[in-house]
């Protein structure tokens, strides 16, 4: 399948440094579903937020929090691209 030019910049934006993933948008193969699935999910634990917090980072917790919406939106994005094909 060809995944639309947008939607494969959004990804690699987001991901500038996996090989393979960019390597799987160009050749349009399922794999980048499940690549994306495997990175959606917040990154930090429930005891780091409270240790980021009370160090005063909040901001490392939003852009963590905000990283993981655009994440889910592409997931997301990709299921409505690959599922909408037939």
């Amino acid at each position: 399948m060809e995944y639309p030019k947008e939607f494969i910049e959004r990804v690699k934006e987001e991901y500038p440094d996996w090989g393979e993933l960019h390597e799987s948008l160009e050749q349009g193969t399922i794999f980048v579903g499940q690549y994306l699935k495997d990175k959606v999910g917040f990154e930090m634990s429930a005891t780091q937020i409270v240790i980021a917090f009370n160090e005063g980072r909040q901001r490392e917790v939003k852009e963590a929090a905000e990283r993981c919406v655009r994440r889910e939106k592409l997931r997301d994005e990709w299921a409505k691209i690959y599922f909408h094909r037939y």
